[in-house]
């Protein structure tokens, strides 16, 4: 018997006001395009404004087709057990995740529902998405993963393949029950937790890979981690290369412990090595010695494990990248997916 299809919108929210209520409209206007027995459930993890932030979310509640409910955590807990929070209290068969600056595509739902049809309610779906600045109609880069849709079996291979592209949070659908199942406070503070969570959904049931954007990804957001005390590694307000080497340490942490063997481990560190130009040019701003520290400590973590990762240290520490990104992102669009390295 197949489950209902409904779905629950998860936002975990911290500070920001305006993006959230775009956030909220967009999710409200892809709604109109697919009925569905959806709900937007938001977290706030103890904003500074959070009254502020509680009175608008209520005045919007009268404007918003779909039911809203938000929580008020009464400290900071930090992002993963607030996104932990979030999967508690939805109620919906599946859910969502949406950064509280992202926006919703109009045919999200109409997508979400073709897919969940096509392949038999999969557990997890791991979507393409699209980066803009400003509003969705300056779209800057779009991160497709396949040239069509597919169904990954539950397997290591599946789960060293959908690793990395589970980073980003942003329109990440998954099954609540199985996701319950999975709770651990093991990794708070890393950032991660959806990765834990995805990377244990691909060794238990099938995983859809699409090819259809289900996100729209903000650009040059401030990040605010590390307000929380188990976010230490992190500065609120700047990206430092501290938050950034933490980062990759924690992420390199759940995926040995996560890998079923050494050999899943090892294809995982390859596939990051081999997409590692984000997590070098990140830190962008850096001095050219200060850029070869970054890039040699990033060696160390293991990164450097595939000749790729040597090509876009030389881009980066010769401040090549605004002609390799236009290189790059000629091929993309050529091709219509990222290419397979």
């Amino acid at each position: 018997m197949q489950p209902e299809l409904s779905l629950s919108i998860c936002i975990p929210n911290y500070k920001r006001l305006n993006q959230l209520i775009e956030l909220i409209h967009s999710i409200n206007n892809a709604s109109k395009l697919c009925n569905g027995n959806y709900e937007i459930i938001i977290s706030d993890d103890f904003s500074p404004n959070q009254e502020v932030i509680k009175n608008e979310i209520y005045k919007l509640k009268s404007e918003i087709e779909i039911p809203i409910k938000i929580y008020l955590n009464s400290r900071n807990i930090g992002y993963d057990a607030n996104l932990r929070s979030l999967i508690n209290k939805s109620s919906k068969n599946y859910i969502t995740l949406f950064g509280n600056d992202d926006l919703m595509p109009n045919d999200f739902f109409v997508n979400f529902s073709h897919l969940m049809n096509k392949y038999n309610f999969p557990k997890a779906i791991i979507r393409s998405y699209a980066t803009f600045n400003k509003n969705k109609e300056n779209i800057i880069s779009s991160f497709v993963y396949t040239p069509k849709d597919t169904l990954l079996s539950p397997s290591p291979d599946t789960l060293a393949y959908i690793f990395k592209r589970s980073v980003v949070i942003s329109g990440l659908i998954f099954e609540r029950k199985i996701s319950k199942n999975l709770f651990s406070k093991k990794y708070d503070g890393l950032l991660l937790y959806q990765v834990y969570l995805i990377s244990k959904i691909s060794l238990l049931g099938n995983v859809c890979l699409t090819n259809k954007i289900l996100a729209y990804y903000r650009l040059n957001g401030i990040p605010e981690f590390g307000t929380s005390e188990n976010e230490s590694f992190h500065t609120p307000g700047k990206r430092t290369v501290n938050s950034s080497i933490s980062f990759i340490r924690g992420l390199l942490l759940i995926a040995r412990e996560v890998s079923p063997n050494k050999r899943t481990f090892k294809k995982i560190l390859i596939d990051l090595s081999k997409y590692s130009y984000p997590i070098i040019s990140i830190q962008n701003d850096l001095k050219f010695i200060d850029r070869i520290k970054y890039s040699k400590s990033l060696s160390d973590l293991g990164l450097s494990c595939t000749p790729y990762f040597f090509l876009y240290v030389i881009v980066y520490v010769v401040k090549l990248t605004r002609p390799f990104e236009f290189i790059v992102e000629i091929i993309k669009k050529k091709l219509g997916y990222t290419p397979k390295l």
